[in-house]
C-alpha cells in the first residue's frame, strides 16, 4: 500500500472565510483530512463546527479561500457540486423523510432509472448490501418507512455512503462500498465532532456536532 502521508490530502481547505452579515464565523481556516485518519473538530457552541462543515458540503458558499480534493482545487459551491465529488452529509438531526422507506431515503434526489423508469430492484439491492456493511441488524426490510420502525441513524449513515457517495460529513466517510462502522468519539468529548477516514487510501471523512 502506498504511504498515505506522500499521497494528496482526501480533503484540503485552506484559508477558508465565512461571514453571515457582520458576524466573522470563520477566519482563516486550514484542514486537512488524509486518508486513513479520525480527526476532531472541537469548540465551543458557536465555535463555527457545523459552519465548516455545511462549507464543504456546498450548503454555505465561502466568502475566500480554497478547497482541495485529492490534490486538485474544486468549487463546491453546492451540495449537487459536493455530490459530484461524493461528499455526502449525515445530519445530527438525521434529515430523512418519515413516510419514506429506506430505500427511497438513500437514493432521493439520485434515483436510478432503466428504460425511464424507477430501477427499483437495483437500489434494493444496494440499499442492503449497504446496511449490511454497515452491520446493521435491527432493519427487517429496507422498504420499511422510517417512521414505521425503519429506525434512523442506520438509514442516514447508510444515505452517506450509498453508491455514488464519498465522502461523509457529520459521520464517517469512505468511498463505495462503504466502511465498516468505527468506533464512536469517546465520552466527555464535550461538542467535538469526528472527522473520519477509514483505513483505505481513498477514504477520508469530515463531521461536525451542536449549533455551531
Amino acid at each position: 500500500m502506498a504511504d498515505t502521508a506522500q499521497a494528496p490530502p482526501v480533503l484540503e481547505l485552506r484559508e477558508i472565510n465565512k461571514s453571515f452579515g457582520p458576524v466573522h464565523v470563520l477566519h482563516d481556516v486550514d484542514l486537512t483530512v488524509r486518508a486513513g485518519e479520525v480527526t476532531a473538530l472541537v469548540g465551543d457552541n458557536g465555535a463555527g463546527k457545523s459552519t465548516l462543515v455545511k462549507c464543504i458540503a456546498g450548503i454555505h458558499g465561502t466568502d475566500s479561500g480554497e478547497v482541495r480534493f485529492g490534490g486538485e482545487p474544486v468549487s463546491v459551491s453546492s451540495p449537487k457540486d459536493a455530490a459530484a465529488l461524493g461528499i455526502e452529509v449525515v445530519y445530527q438531526d438525521l434529515a430523512l423523510c418519515d413516510n419514506l422507506d429506506i430505500v427511497q431515503n438513500m437514493f432521493l434526489g439520485r434515483e436510478r432509472t432503466a428504460k425511464g423508469l424507477l430501477d427499483e430492484a437495483s437500489m434494493e439491492q444496494a440499499a442492503r448490501d449497504t446496511l449490511a456493511s454497515l452491520s446493521v441488524r435491527t432493519v427487517k426490510s429496507v422498504r420499511t418507512p422510517v417512521a414505521g420502525g425503519g429506525g434512523g441513524r442506520p438509514p442516514a449513515r447508510a444515505r452517506g455512503g450509498a453508491p455514488g457517495g464519498g465522502v461523509g460529513c457529520g459521520g464517517w466517510v469512505g468511498r463505495t462500498p462503504p466502511p465498516a462502522p468505527r468506533p464512536r468519539p469517546p465520552p466527555g468529548a464535550g461538542g467535538a465532532g469526528a472527522l473520519r477516514a477509514p483505513a483505505r487510501p481513498a477514504a477520508g471523512g469530515v463531521a461536525g456536532r451542536g449549533p455551531a
